[in-house]
């Protein structure tokens, strides 16, 4: 079989969470349109522990039909699209430490939005993001991968203060 994956991350749709102990259910922005189910169990524990706002965004990974060598088999086989659910994560600036540590415990680390996803107006601090002594945080407008492939590729959360 031969498969030629192609993604589109370019529109990325809000989606809101609703929390339901470990499961969210992922509900269109607007419509309210149920999209599925996600397992969270950090970002439960999260909102448990901090208060803390986030903004999620789906996107929809493309792939090609799977085609097959055999011809006794069917020509070709429907390959259902795979999604990616992103998180940006808005909280206190006193606890930055602790969330991100928080993240690292359960080995989730944190990826830079890109600028569609988060509040330009809003003070942004990844704590995962290493800053030499004496330096500071580079604002999200010189941060934001929004422009860069491998952005495109993460799927992990992202903290904004």
């Amino acid at each position: 079989m031969v498969s030629q994956p192609a993604s589109d991350f370019d529109n990325p749709v809000p989606v809101k969470l609703q929390d339901s102990e470990t499961i969210f259910k992922i509900r269109h922005e607007d419509t309210g349109k149920y999209l599925g189910l996600a397992v969270l169990p950090a970002l439960h524990d999260l909102l448990a522990s901090y208060t803390i706002e986030f903004k999620a965004f789906v996107s929809v990974v493309k792939t090609n039909k799977l085609l097959t060598k055999s011809k006794k088999a069917e020509s070709s086989l429907y390959n259902p699209p795979e999604f990616s659910l992103r998180v940006v994560v808005f909280g206190l600036s006193e606890d930055t430490t602790a969330v991100g540590a928080f993240f690292a415990m359960s080995k989730l680390y944190l990826q830079h939005p890109s600028r569609t996803e988060c509040d330009l107006g809003v003070d942004y601090f990844n704590p995962h993001y290493l800053v030499r002594a004496g330096g500071e945080m580079p604002g999200i407008e010189e941060l934001s991968l929004s422009d860069d492939e491998e952005e495109k590729k993460n799927y992990d959360y992202g903290y904004s203060r």
